[in-house]
């Protein structure tokens, strides 16, 4: 998913981690006699559904501005003009808004904070 950022070398550009790699660990959590569906509809669980989570805890719970969470999910905001303009990808804003919405999802302190990628990919 796009609003998932893997941390870069400093030479690097920060960039989106593959899309795929949710899809990809979803298919292995599924693969063995558990199963992650959505308790509501039955079905299984997707990788939008871990995006439409964060924008409606975002939208209804957080404070944080509109283009903050529209560019952690990797959308696009405004139109070209206003996006012409846009000269900041509001990066530390992003990191303050990821690290709320992991005390959200782990209220109780949990390792998030120690978080590290095992697998880093070259953009």
């Amino acid at each position: 998913m796009d609003y998932l950022l893997r941390m870069p070398d400093l030479e690097e550009k920060l960039s989106p981690a593959d899309p795929d790699d949710l899809a990809a660990s979803i298919d292995r959590m599924n693969s063995g006699d558990r199963k992650w569906l959505d308790p509501a509809s039955g079905t299984r669980v997707t990788a939008h559904g871990f995006g439409a989570t964060l924008k409606t805890w975002a939208d209804e719970a957080a404070t944080f501005p509109h283009a903050v969470v529209e560019m952690a999910l990797g959308h696009q905001v405004g139109n070209a003009v206003e996006r012409s303009y846009r000269r900041t990808d509001l990066l530390e804003k992003r990191r303050e808004l990821m690290g709320a919405w992991a005390r959200h999802c782990e209220p109780r302190g949990g390792d998030w904070a120690k978080i590290v990628e095992l697998n880093p990919r070259r953009a």
